[in-house]
Parts: structure tokens; C-alpha cells; sequence
């Protein structure tokens, strides 16, 4: 690898490189690493699952961006080639990576030179039953991918074992609108303004798209499943919902759902269609920060007023919050929570947030309170904490020096 690392925001110290090809592609020279902290790596051009592309008398199953495959147009034969080009990381959940990148077929006549390959990804159909996916030379494909490498490699680099290509499409190859992909997709899809937030996070189960109108104080979710129909790998999006909301500044994600204040109510999404009230609170409340649904403090910091949500199971009376008025909780410091993730509550009952120099040792919390291991990414200043939550200063952590102020020496 060379060059600096990227390291991508919200993905727990994933971080890209540039790898320059020893065998340069078409229209292309370097290839696109991930990697981790723990120092798991893969390349993740090179593996293109099983990409079924077909023309009008034949079809081949493309797997990777290395190899040629042969395939006839009526009395020709002819030789495809794959390029798979990182545009934008999307989200991860545990190993699982998510991406979108731009996937271009090259064709040449059997035999002929390299020199000639040309574009036909807009002349070739995919699945069995041979769908147009694109108009021109590319198209935008969502990719998932795991963090771990197959057991060969490919010119000495890693690549992922397990890769799927998906087309932005629906089980009849035509092209979808994804709200949690962009303003502009919101705006084509429900009408929407522009200059809202557009962001898409995950579970086990599922992805989950959403759109934050900040001009209509409105936002809007969906469900993302990934299937695959007679050899056309498709995004199957459910219907729609939407709500106002007194939640502008953010798009919290607990477990990848959606979550915002609405007149009252903490609302979620519900991971299939709908947006569900989790708990009533004082309706004068205006913020609030969540680590997980039953993890949460709702507050007015004008009039004092606050609520703490802690553990609390759905048998708990009817999920309604208890508020506290100019008063305080009799828990303050450093508190544990039942998925062993750590707060640090003040002395007005709300969650620390940022940087805490506790004890002489500086901690971060994150936006919803949640204390950070790992690499920290701050205003673009990147810090390395322990385990124990501690940042470390003047070290070296995996062949990166920190400096006395604990951030690194780029």
C-alpha cells in the first residue's frame, strides 16, 4: 500500500488506500484497499461474486476483474473484461462492508490486441433475463463485501472471499430511487427539498435508507433488501414512510434504524415500513442523545428539564419516560451499560459528549454519548484511545506516531 490512509467516517477505523496495479487494467492503474485496525486487509475490486451478463445468443458468468471471458454476439466471439472503481463508502455492520462503485465491461474481438477493448456495459444484458441496466459506458453498482481475505491472493494482495455486486434496480432491472443515497434521489422520489441529509446504515438483518428534509422539518426512511432473481442481483425497497420531526441537526442511527423527536415523542423506524412511537416524553423537549432505544436522554437545556431512559424493557409503564424538573439524578460519573458500553453523565443528568479530561486522562465520547476506543476522527485530527478508553500520546500505534498532544503525526 502507499500513501496516507483514508479513514472513513462512522465505520469504527475502516480506512482505504490506493494499491498501484503491477498488471495496469484498461482504464485503470491503481486498486482500491480496506482495511482495519487489526490490520485486515482486501482489495476490494477484484472480486465480482457471479455477475451473470449475457447478449443476444449467449451468456458467461463474469467472477472477477482479472480474468477475460469469452463470449459470442452472433457468428463473432468475443472477449469481456471488468473494472470495479471505488465512488463512496456507504456503511459496514461487523465484517460486512458496503459501497458503491462504478462496474465498466470491456469487449474486444477474440484475439485482437488489448488496445482495442472498447465500453459496452450500455450493449450487454444482465441476469437470465438479459436487463439493461445503463445507458452509458459505466454503472453504478452497490457492492457488499466482507473485511476477510479469500485463501489466495491475487499478485500478492488480499482479496475479499465473499463479494456480491447489486444494481441500484428492482427485480426487473429498472432503475431505482434510493432516499438515503441523496438529496437528489429524495427530491425524484417523494418530492422532497433539496440540501437535506441522505444517509443509509444497516443491521443483521437488513439496510436502511433515510432522507432528513430539513427545509420541511420532515424525514423519511425505507427498507433495503438485497436479493438476487434468475441470476440478477437487484435491491428490493419497501414501501415508504414519512414524519415531521423536531430532530434537524442529525440523523441517529441506533442498530441502523432512524430514530428523531416528534411532538413529544422519542419515534423509530420499525426496520420493515413504518415509523413506531418508543417512548412519550414532555413535549416541551427539543434534544436528545441515544446509544441504543433503551439507552437514551431527552432534555430542554433552556428550561432545565430533562429525561433519562436507562435500560428500560417494554413492559415498563407503557414506555413513557420519567421527567425530571431543575432536579438531578443521583447517578453521575461514569456509568456502564448493559451492552457494556460506557457514559459519562454531568451533573445536570445529560450525557458528556467530545472530549473529557477525567482525572488527567482525556476520554471521547461520541455525539450520542457513548465513550470511543480505537481511532478517533476529530474535525479531521485523528487520536488513538485503549481500551480502557484512555488517549494515548507520544507512541507509536500500528506504525502510526503519535504526538504529545495524542494526535497523529501524519
Amino acid at each position: 500500500m502507499e500513501g496516507s490512509a483514508k479513514f472513513l467516517s462512522g465505520s469504527n477505523g475502516l480506512a482505504i488506500y490506493d494499491y498501484t496495479l503491477k498488471n495496469p487494467g484498461i482504464n485503470k492503474t491503481k486498486s482500491t484497499i480496506y482495511s482495519d485496525l487489526k490490520g485486515n486487509y482486501v482489495d476490494a475490486d477484484y472480486n465480482l461474486g457471479s455477475l451473470k451478463v449475457c447478449t443476444t445468443s449467449d451468456s458467461v458468468i463474469i467472477k472477477n476483474t482479472e480474468d477475460t471471458y469469452e463470449i459470442k454476439d452472433d457468428t463473432k466471439t468475443y472477449e469481456l473484461k471488468a473494472e470495479l472503481k471505488e465512488k463512496k463508502y456507504i456503511t459496514s455492520v461487523a465484517s460486512t462492508i458496503y459501497r458503491y462503485a462504478d462496474l465498466t465491461i470491456y469487449r474486444k474481438e477474440k484475439g485482437a490486441d488489448d488496445d482495442t477493448y472498447v465500453p459496452v456495459t450500455n450493449e450487454l444484458g444482465f441476469g437470465k433475463n438479459g436487463y439493461s441496466v445503463t445507458s452509458g459506458d459505466s454503472v453504478t453498482v452497490l457492492q457488499k463485501f466482507l473485511n476477510e481475505p479469500a485463501a489466495n491472493d491475487i499478485d500478492g494482495i488480499k482479496y475479499s472471499k465473499d463479494s456480491s455486486i447489486y444494481f441500484i434496480a428492482d427485480e426487473d432491472g429498472n432503475e431505482e430511487y434510493l432516499l438515503g443515497r441523496s438529496a437528489a434521489d429524495a427530491v425524484a422520489k417523494v418530492g422532497a427539498a433539496t440540501g437535506g441529509k441522505a444517509k443509509i446504515a444497516g443491521s443483521a438483518q437488513a439496510l436502511y435508507g433515510t432522507y432528513l428534509d430539513v427545509t420541511n422539518k420532515k424525514i423519511y426512511s425505507e427498507t433495503l433488501n438485497l436479493k438476487s432473481k434468475n441470476g440478477f442481483n437487484y435491491i428490493d425497497i419497501g414501501d415508504y414512510d414519512s414524519s415531521d420531526t423536531d430532530t434537524l441537526d442529525q440523523i441517529p442511527t441506533p442498530n441502523g434504524l432512524a430514530c428523531f423527536l416528534d411532538d413529544g415523542y422519542i419515534k423509530i423506524w420499525d426496520g420493515n415500513e413504518s415509523f413506531v412511537k418508543l417512548y412519550k416524553v414532555d413535549g416541551s423537549m427539543d434534544d436528545f442523545s441515544i446509544s441504543t432505544k433503551d439507552n437514551l436522554i431527552v432534555w430542554n437545556e433552556d428550561d432545565g428539564v430533562y429525561s433519562v431512559i436507562h435500560n428500560i424493557t417494554k413492559t415498563a409503564a407503557a414506555n413513557t419516560a420519567a421527567t425530571t424538573d431543575n432536579s438531578f439524578p443521583t447517578t453521575t460519573g461514569w456509568v456502564q451499560n448493559s451492552d457494556n458500553t460506557w457514559n459519562y453523565i454531568l451533573e445536570n443528568g445529560i450525557k458528556k459528549t467530545g472530549w473529557l479530561n477525567n482525572n488527567r486522562t482525556w476520554y471521547y465520547l461520541n455525539s450520542e454519548g457513548t465513550m470511543q476506543t480505537g481511532w478517533i476522527n476529530d474535525n479531521g485530527t485523528w487520536y488513538f484511545c485503549n481500551t480502557s478508553g484512555a488517549m494515548l500520546s507520544d507512541t507509536t500505534i500500528d506504525g502510526y506516531q503519535l504526538g504529545s498532544n495524542g494526535a497523529w503525526i501524519s
